[in-house]
């Protein structure tokens, strides 16, 4: 990460995150407020949205809520999408701002959180440890150290007291959400919260990271270009997680790698993406690609970061392969009687959705049948993946009984695949799904 990393003292107690939410809705509340009484004075109706967004309050939000980290800064990550878009333009504004924004601890509340996790005399066990972060992210920051054998590491530290915030976070956070006008109205935020909650109580589990961290080593050492740390258990802790550090290029900085390299780092990814469901049945579901690095010299991709992985159903990946086989058969009524059968569509619905559903799976078959090879970088369905068509259809599917596993699942596949057209990827995705589904 070149960026300087700003250092905040992290909020670290229920009172204190709960005070610095309270304080952020009197001052935007406040400002709203005035705001409004100039925009009547002015002949002009008061737009909520604008109001809450207008350039005073927006840097007061974003600032304040990368501040907290946590529960706050997770959602963000979770409902936004790199090249997508997904959500209405102005909460993506605050959303792509707030995840490229997290602060890190200043030193002294660092060292208490090292001293209380590895004792006073810590620091004996390396020859070197910067205390300055060279990434900081919504659950911890991490950073570069040599072991006294001459190791160099990267140590994650997690930020103090997160788990036991989550829940009072994201009462406030929906408090936010539903007051600033801002969220789709059919938008199930209770059902969005309650997913957040879950993938952020397992991204605080450092212990379980380490053990999925050990898993896609071993997974990984038996596949040509694909790497992963080592963990390092003699400093690895509940909320410290050290493992070796890996060089490389972040997957999204795409200026520069060449056309070879990009077409390579689309084949490594798919393919793992696909092994993940259906061979190893064991899934990151992070879509931050920032979280891979590609190393032009070995031509490897390096996975970093495993606080997101999950080991989906055996009914998701039923889901998957029903679909996969539908695709490969070129059998649009199969798809949609998977789609109904598992709950994913509504058997009835609206002429607008069930032509907009005809329409994007007649132009995905004709583009995946068309040849070989698929490209994203030309592919029309991506026109239809937009906040509008996104909107609509989530008036109609019931959310609530689609599997939160499935629904990490989707948040990774489709930032993948966003991915993928960044990258202008052409790939044979045909044979690739052919070699796993008989």
């Amino acid at each position: 990460m070149n960026r300087k990393i700003l250092a905040k003292r992290v909020p670290d107690s229920q009172y204190a995150r709960t005070f610095g939410i309270g304080k952020l809705a009197v001052r935007v509340g406040t400002k709203m407020a005035k705001d409004a009484i100039l925009e009547l004075a002015r002949g002009k109706r008061p737009d909520a949205s604008s109001l809450f967004l207008s350039k005073g309050n927006f840097e007061e939000i974003t600032s304040t809520l990368a501040t907290m980290r946590g529960a706050i800064m997770k959602l963000g990550q979770i409902a936004s999408m790199e090249g997508g878009d997904l959500l209405p333009s102005d909460l993506s504004h605050v959303l792509s701002r707030l995840r490229a924004q997290g602060h890190a601890m200043p030193p002294q509340q660092l060292r208490r959180i090292l001293n209380q996790n590895w004792g006073d005399g810590w620091l004996n066990e390396f020859r070197q440890f910067d205390v300055r972060p060279f990434a900081a992210a919504s659950i911890g920051q991490v950073h570069k150290a040599v072991s006294k054998e001459g190791q160099k590491l990267a140590i994650k530290v997690q930020f103090p007291n997160i788990k036991e915030s989550i829940h009072s976070d994201l009462r406030n956070l929906k408090i936010i959400a539903k007051s600033s006008g801002l969220l789709p109205g059919a938008l199930d935020i209770d059902h969005y919260l309650e997913i957040c909650k879950a993938q952020l109580l397992l991204e605080t589990d450092y212990v379980r990271e380490a053990d999925f961290l050990h898993r896609f080593h071993a997974l990984a050492s038996s596949t040509n270009g694909i790497q992963t740390p080592v963990c390092f258990a003699k400093f690895s802790t509940n909320s410290i997680l050290a493992m070796s550090l890996e060089e490389g290029v972040d997957l999204d900085c795409l200026d520069q790698f060449s056309k070879v390299d990009k077409d390579r780092i689309a084949l490594l990814m798919v393919d793992w993406a696909i092994r993940e469901v259906f061979e190893f049945k064991l899934v990151q579901t992070d879509p931050n690609f920032a979280n891979y690095r590609y190393d032009v010299k070995s031509a490897n991709i390096k996975l970093l970061d495993f606080g997101a992985c999950i080991e989906p159903s055996p009914n998701v990946i039923r889901i998957y392969s029903e679909l996969a086989a539908s695709f490969l058969a070129n059998d649009k009524a199969s798809l949609i009687e998977t789609l109904a059968k598992y709950d994913l569509m509504p058997t009835e619905m609206p002429i607008t959705a069930h032509n907009l559903v005809e329409k994007v799976l007649n132009i995905a078959l004709k583009e995946f049948h068309a040849s070989d090879t698929f490209s994203f970088s030309d592919s029309k369905v991506f026109d239809y993946i937009n906040a509008k068509n996104v909107g609509e259809m989530s008036t109609i599917v019931p959310t609530d009984l689609i599997p939160a596993d499935l629904l990490f699942m989707q948040r990774k596949f489709l930032g993948l695949m966003f991915l993928l057209r960044r990258l202008g990827a052409s790939i044979p995705l045909k044979s690739m799904l052919r070699k796993q589904i008989n």
